[in-house]
């Protein structure tokens, strides 16, 4: 998982896109002798197809590492695409209307193709988050261009563009509104109106098919891509910002939800928080209200740490999962889902090669912060390959760039004291893009170097049941002499199923 893999991986996948845009172009050129039309606005239009598809899962191409070569399953995609640009260069066509058959016909080998390429994917064994990226985009490309043809044959009213172009609606939504990139749950609603609308645009092109048959199906179709659309972004900003909503396809409410999500819409949309009396609300409220703080001038800090009893963080080696038990693998996402960013060190990244997302709980994906001023990081970790959440890499001034990190991955240069980036210099950097709450979860050393910098506003330390006998201490603060110049925080103690939390109130140790 080297940069030499990654830089391989994309001279292939560049490669094989550009091998797939000259087929379709070609392909075109012929295509326009057969039905009378431009060669070249048949050739340009089928070139655009893969040209976009690039363009759209470009970003998610690490996520296809150890991989150093697009494999078959790809290739099938690749060949879909390929019909997909025959269709893209038959829009406009002023003859279009004698072709119903040709329309209908590659619409059909690509829905064909769609299954060959799982197929082919499961037999190798050699499926990958770009792959799935890859399918996913072009299946919307699929759809927004049998779209527009079956409108320009007159099988269906205007309407129809609205689904097929729905899917880009949403990816613009997501750029507009952070709510829309959480991760959305399985649903079969989804898959099977996804299914029945292709397969509508498949069938109605056919000449059999009655125009007035044609506009109702087509209607219908589009009337449940929408709804399934509509569902899926009420969802995402209800538990985006703390809202209920029903879904049978989802899991029932669990104790708790009602608190948390109004913990969420104050942490997010600075909704006053109300007291509750339900034993479950009143004590997600109580762990998780102190941690929405704010300064003025830099972002209000919590840490996160789980130790063993004997205060090890990990072994010598570096292993740590899992030191603490599930309740505090949970209780970790909500703190994620609370605050606008969540950093660790370079050597927790390549180590434990956490994703930093928000996945055992509801709530928004906070930016990902990579504290890394030696430029360490492996271009195939977790944060760099998973683009379900914005990355960015801190790196002292004057380092070398990264060259190898995927293009999504955004680069910060921060001043630094003879190589150290000083917490107050971190957070300096965090306030100027908006950053109101960040959680510092590791490692150890970075936890450290907060709060001895009187930067860290509050401090959650789960000890779990274990000893390890040795391995990584938990904190790394300056050796005393006396026991009065100890420092003792207020403290409230709370439990995490069979491990305890020590919830560490350093607002008196801060440099406001």
């Amino acid at each position: 998982m080297s940069a030499s893999s990654l830089y391989a991986l994309r001279t292939h996948a560049r490669w094989s896109f550009a091998i797939t845009t000259s087929t379709a172009a070609c392909l075109a050129v012929g295509l326009s002798i057969l039905v009378a039309g431009s060669m070249g606005s048949f050739a340009l239009k089928a070139a655009a197809v893969p040209l976009v598809l690039w363009m759209l899962v470009r970003a998610s191409l690490p996520q296809h590492l150890p991989h150093t070569r697009l494999g078959p399953a790809n290739h099938v995609t690749l060949a879909r695409s390929v019909c997909v640009a025959m269709l893209a260069a038959m829009l406009g066509a002023p003859t279009i209307a004698d072709w119903p058959e040709l329309v209908a016909l590659f619409a059909a080998i690509t829905l064909v193709l769609d299954g060959v390429d799982g197929l082919v994917a499961r037999h190798f064994k050699v499926a990958s988050g770009f792959g799935a990226s890859l399918d996913g985009e072009l299946d919307a490309l699929l759809v927004l261009v049998l779209s527009a043809l079956v409108w320009q044959l007159d099988r269906s009213g205007a309407w129809v563009l609205l689904a097929g172009t729905a899917r880009f609606a949403f990816l613009a939504g997501m750029y507009r509104w952070p709510w829309m990139r959480a991760s959305l749950p399985e649903s079969n609603h989804r898959k099977l109106c996804f299914a029945f609308f292709v397969c509508s645009l498949v069938v109605i092109p056919m000449p059999w098919i009655s125009i007035e048959t044609a506009h109702v199906l087509s209607f219908f179709a589009t009337t449940l891509v929408l709804l399934s659309f509509a569902v899926d972004v009420a969802w995402l900003r209800a538990h985006g910002r703390g809202e209920g909503i029903a879904r049978d396809d989802l899991p029932p409410a669990a104790p708790g939800d009602r608190a948390w999500g109004r913990l969420l819409k104050a942490a997010h949309s600075g909704t006053a928080l109300v007291p509750l009396t339900e034993p479950a609300d009143r004590a997600l409220l109580e762990r998780f209200a102190p941690a929405l703080g704010s300064h003025p001038h830099r972002p209000f800090v919590v840490g996160h740490l789980a130790q063993s009893i004997d205060g090890h963080i990990a072994l010598e080696s570096g292993a740590s999962q899992w030191i603490s038990g599930p309740d505090d693998l949970v209780h970790t996402h909500r703190l994620r889902a609370l605050v606008d960013a969540v950093l660790v060190g370079a050597e927790t990244a390549i180590c434990d090669n956490p994703r930093l997302t928000v996945r055992e709980t509801s709530g928004p994906h906070p930016t990902r912060v990579i504290l890394d001023p030696n430029g360490r990081l492996d271009p195939a970790c977790a944060v760099c390959l998973d683009t379900t959440a914005d990355t960015v890499v801190l790196v002292k001034q004057g380092q070398e760039a990264h060259t190898c990190l995927p293009e999504r991955v955004q680069v910060v240069e921060v001043p630094h004291n003879d190589g150290f980036v000083s917490p107050q210099a971190i957070l300096a950097a965090l306030h100027t893009r908006g950053i109101r709450r960040v959680l510092v979860e590791g490692g150890g050393v970075t936890v450290s170097r907060f709060i001895e910098a009187g930067m860290m506003d509050r401090l959650h330390l789960t000890v779990a049941p274990m000893w390890l006998g040795g391995g990584r201490p938990a904190l790394h603060l300056p050796v005393i002499d006396r026991l009065q110049d100890a420092l003792r925080p207020p403290c409230r103690v709370d439990t995490l199923g069979g491990d305890v939390l020590f919830d560490f109130d350093l607002s008196g140790l801060t440099d406001q």
